[in-house]
């Protein structure tokens, strides 16, 4: 009989001691790199751009981060857009020399390229449509795609109502045409000027409104004195007012005409102005 080599298999020892696990980067902790896994999957499981960029900074944030709009040309700034094209440019920041910026500067670029592509494939799949989301006059949320994301809002959080002063007269002396004009450059300000994780779009007409995360009234109204320079500074044809309301237990459905009777407030005493709401929603 002719004798035959059999091949003796390794011994499973010596099949899992060739296994190596990969390397972190050095001085990665495992729980950035968890964190960062976790954003990825809610990128490419994202079903609108906002999500894509809500998952972006939610994962700057974990990972000890901030995130800055680009027009504050905050320091310590990362170059990198985590805007991603959708929103205003927005930024990483944390200290130069942290645990944090090591992170940023090793994961979230890979991250961000991500987003870019699971942006590519929403658009080009036909799951992000702007026509039905987007205002198209102002670019901004539309008031069907503005409640949506309103219903988000909770406790903690506050709404603001605006509405553009003496719009009825502009259209009527200027023109329909200066109207859309005003329209046009107030929601590309609210654009650029409101963070990622605030909710804005037109209310209808000449109202917009915006859902603030994590801010208390004065706190709102701090910004809406900010958002107010930045709009006189481009010489507008009309100035704006404010009504502001914190969110309570209720939700936002019960801030947004406490907000309505606060800016009807600020209408009455002049214009160009803003009024918060009080506790007893007056």
């Amino acid at each position: 009989m002719e004798d035959v080599d059999i091949p003796i298999p390794e011994r499973p020892e010596r099949q899992l001691r060739r296994w190596v696990p990969p390397m972190l980067p050095a001085g990665i902790s495992p729980e950035a790199l968890a964190t960062v896994l976790v954003s990825t999957r809610a990128v490419f499981a994202a079903t609108t751009a906002q999500d894509i960029v809500d998952a972006v900074v939610a994962a700057v944030r974990a990972l000890g981060g901030e995130v800055s709009p680009a027009w504050t040309d905050p320091s310590d700034a990362m170059p990198i857009d985590l805007g991603l094209g959708e929103v205003g440019p927005l930024l990483a920041v944390a200290p130069a020399v942290s645990v944090a910026r090591m992170h940023l500067e090793t994961l979230l670029p890979a991250l961000v390229e991500d987003g870019r592509t699971a942006m590519h494939r929403l658009r080009n799949s036909g799951r992000l449509s702007d026509e039905a989301s987007l205002d198209v006059l102002t670019g901004l949320l539309n008031r069907r795609a503005l409640f949506r994301r309103l219903a988000r809002l909770t406790t903690g959080d506050a709404v603001v109502l605006l509405d553009l002063d003496h719009f009825k007269a502009l259209n009527d002396t200027r023109g329909h045409e200066a109207g859309d004009d005003a329209l046009a450059a107030f929601g590309a300000l609210l654009r650029s000027w409101t963070r990622a994780s605030d909710v804005v779009g037109r209310y209808g007409g000449e109202e917009f409104l915006i859902g603030m995360v994590r801010a208390t009234p004065c706190e709102a109204a701090v910004r809406v004195a900010e958002l107010r320079r930045h709009w006189l500074a481009t010489e507008p044809l009309v100035t704006f007012s404010a009504g502001i309301a914190a969110v309570g237990d209720p939700g936002p459905r019960i801030a947004l005409p406490i907000a309505d009777r606060a800016l009807y407030r600020a209408k009455a005493a002049g214009r160009d102005r803003w009024e918060v709401a009080g506790a007893d929603g007056q």
